[in-house]
């Protein structure tokens, strides 16, 4: 099964890393126009599209939607869509963790078994840091057939993780990196015990509200939401409605859903904390000259995870936010944040 995300890179590396180069070889003017150009060859009007903000300090150079946002009733996307984050979800999920470490109830080192009850011994011995830098060893549960056969059903994240966490662990905790989408389950019900709270309630309330992004919230296939855009794939070259899942099923792994304005406004809300693994992610906001050279890379032992920029380095920089129907962005792309309305990355094949 080939999905709609061959092309999404491609407009990522375009608009991040073109942008360096129009700063200092075009004037101001000049620089909304030839963005808008490269994004419309990119989106053809007749395909599924999506919405690209660039601000450069105070200014924002770009905010426009591109093709369409339901291509059967031949919705026009516009720059105000609504489109789910996928695995973009996960840097605002770590972010909470982080939160919970400065106000003491939680601590980066401290084993997931001191937080979460009932789980078999080798996986509570996995670290929140392990968790948070996919290196604990706990298989993916995208990869579970069992798991990927309920993805229709609503789930709880104690119901999620009894799918993986009585399987052994695929390596020792701390010696190799591999994506799974089990840690920011973990962590999703991390959260929950130890604000108190359900995860989309914490979130609402210590993240979004305090930052206005009022369009950013846990998706819901029942709740009715304005400006929703639908998602797509592509199957042996035929454009087709994306699966249904719910996001119930991936939790803080990939539920959410929001606008490229929240993520603006996400980006610039003052001092920024880093978190990222060895493939880049999560993130709060990429800046190639200031995240370490190694952060763009596979690497024989773990990361730095904490990275701090003040207001003041971000107010100098070009940034990009970039939501699209199409699905997961590589590491290496700078400068750029992107979401997705087709079948998020999580449990793509």
């Amino acid at each position: 099964m080939k999905l709609f995300t061959a092309q999404l890179p491609r407009l990522l590396l375009v608009i991040a890393m073109a942008l360096p180069v129009f700063a200092s070889d075009q004037t101001s003017a000049q620089l909304p126009t030839q963005l808008d150009a490269r994004a419309k060859r990119f989106f053809a009007d007749s395909k599924p599209g999506g919405v690209v903000l660039v601000r450069k300090g105070d200014q924002i150079l770009l905010r426009a939607g591109y093709g369409l946002a339901d291509v059967e009733n031949n919705v026009p996307m516009t720059a105000d869509k609504v489109i789910p984050l996928a695995s973009i979800t996960k840097q605002f999920t770590a972010f909470a963790v982080l939160q919970l470490v400065q106000s003491k109830k939680l601590e980066l080192d401290q084993p997931v078994g001191a937080v979460l009850t009932g789980l078999p011994p080798a996986l509570a011995k996995v670290s929140l840091r392990q968790l948070l830098t996919h290196t604990s060893g706990v298989k993916n549960i995208s990869k579970i057939a069992e798991s990927r056969a309920a993805r229709r059903n609503e789930a709880t994240a104690e119901e999620l993780i009894a799918f993986f966490k009585d399987l052994p662990l695929e390596f020792e905790p701390g010696t190799r990196f591999e994506y799974s989408n089990s840690n920011y389950i973990l962590l999703t019900r991390v959260i929950e015990v130890a604000s108190g709270s359900s995860y989309p309630e914490y979130m609402q309330k210590a993240v979004f509200a305090p930052l206005s992004m009022a369009n950013t919230r846990f998706g819901s296939h029942t709740e009715l939401v304005a400006r929703r855009a639908r998602g797509y794939r592509i199957v042996e070259g035929t454009l087709q409605n994306a699966d249904f899942i719910s996001m119930t099923q991936p939790q803080g792994a990939g539920a959410l859903i929001s606008t490229v304005d929240d993520l603006d406004r996400w980006h610039a809300a003052g001092d920024v904390t880093f978190v990222f693994g060895y493939d880049c992610t999560p993130y709060r906001h990429l800046d190639a000259d200031e995240l370490p050279k190694t952060a763009w890379k596979s690497l024989s032992r773990p990361p730095a995870i904490v990275h701090t920029v003040s207001r003041a380095a971000l107010a100098t920089k070009t940034r990009a936010s970039v939501t699209s129907t199409g699905a997961h962005a590589p590491c290496g792309s700078p400068a750029a944040t992107r979401s997705s309305a087709a079948t998020p990355s999580w449990a793509a094949t």
